[in-house]
């Protein structure tokens, strides 16, 4: 969850936390075990098939697994029945009516951001957090493998690793449906999570496409959206980037909310990472609000949060 913001552990609880060799489980601790994306340590430890080793064992020793990769062999019926891990594809999708698409008849709140790596899931979260603490029943749609996890009503891993197997017409069918059924629920007020950045930064590549963004974008058509902005953003990428959600779901753009980390490079061309200070973070709130004339938070600081989710409401109150 988010461990790319300072607020997601705190240095008092990290202490709390204990790294144990995954050769000696303690199978009678727990009941579930969650397996994350195990590539990069697999390459980096020198050991292939971490993830169905770990599978193996805990479906032996009568455990549920929530995986965020798919398992790669044949599992038995009643391993089925302990084994989850998110994924949709075209056997999800409801059935073409003609192209029509249902009217979602609640406020939908989306974020959007304008790179990986600066706490949108965390934001969410905290959004979500507070209309739940003053009463309102909210709908979401979360794009981490982990939304199941957090009580997050669909998960649609589209991200890193993604178990998302469906594009186009079937995407925006998907959530389209997906959003009706939270409006006839009783939910009041629908939050949507994207992925990375929304457009592209260069044009070298086919990975710097933000082909999935969009089609999450106009799936869910927001009525508001809050961007996520780094500090050492260019102006006119934010500024791109706001032009073309507005224009693209006529939508408002209601906040930038910064990642208050900056990135410095040394005489080696290294990428250095530091926490911004406060002093840092309100000269940065100044620039982009008097920039975009937008309202400009930080994700470091509940009481800007708290400003954030008032601004939410009242906006859909008038």
């Amino acid at each position: 969850l988010g461990a790319d913001t300072n607020k997601t552990l705190k240095k008092d609880s990290i202490h709390n936390y204990k790294i144990r060799n995954i050769d000696n489980i303690d199978w009678d601790e727990f009941d579930t075990i969650i397996i994350g994306h195990c590539d990069e340590l697999s390459m980096l430890i020198h050991r292939n098939n971490i993830n169905r080793k770990l599978i193996e064992m805990a479906l032996k020793n009568k455990k549920n697994v929530y995986s965020l990769d798919e398992c790669n062999f044949e599992l038995g019926e009643e391993q089925r029945e302990h084994f989850y891990c998110p994924r949709v594809d075209k056997g999800n999708v409801s059935p073409n009516r003609f192209g029509m698409l249902y009217t979602i008849t609640k406020p939908v709140v989306g974020i959007f951001g304008t790179s990986s790596k600066q706490g949108k899931f965390t934001l969410q979260l905290e959004i979500r957090k507070r209309l739940l603490e003053i009463g309102y029943n909210v709908g979401q749609i979360g794009t981490e493998p982990t939304s199941k996890l957090f009580g997050i009503d669909v998960c649609f891993p589209m991200g890193y690793n993604s178990t998302v197997s469906i594009n186009g017409d079937y995407t925006i069918r998907y959530l389209n449906e997906k959003m009706h059924r939270m409006c006839i629920e009783g939910d009041e007020i629908i939050l949507v999570g994207s992925q990375s950045g929304t457009i592209n930064f260069d044009y070298s590549n086919l990975k710097n496409y933000t082909l999935q963004q969009y089609e999450f974008l106009v799936g869910t058509k927001p009525d508001v959206v809050v961007l996520c902005v780094n500090s050492f953003d260019e102006i006119d990428y934010i500024n791109r980037t706001i032009r073309f959600i507005e224009s693209a779901v006529e939508c408002k753009i209601l906040a930038l909310v910064v990642f208050p980390i900056d990135m410095d490079v040394d005489s080696l061309s290294m990428q250095h990472k530091h926490l911004l200070t406060y002093g840092e973070c309100e000269s940065i709130k100044k620039k982009y609000e008097k920039e975009f004339n937008i309202n400009v938070y930080m994700l470091n600081d509940d009481e800007n949060l708290d400003e954030l989710v008032d601004n939410l409401t009242e906006y859909f109150s008038e």
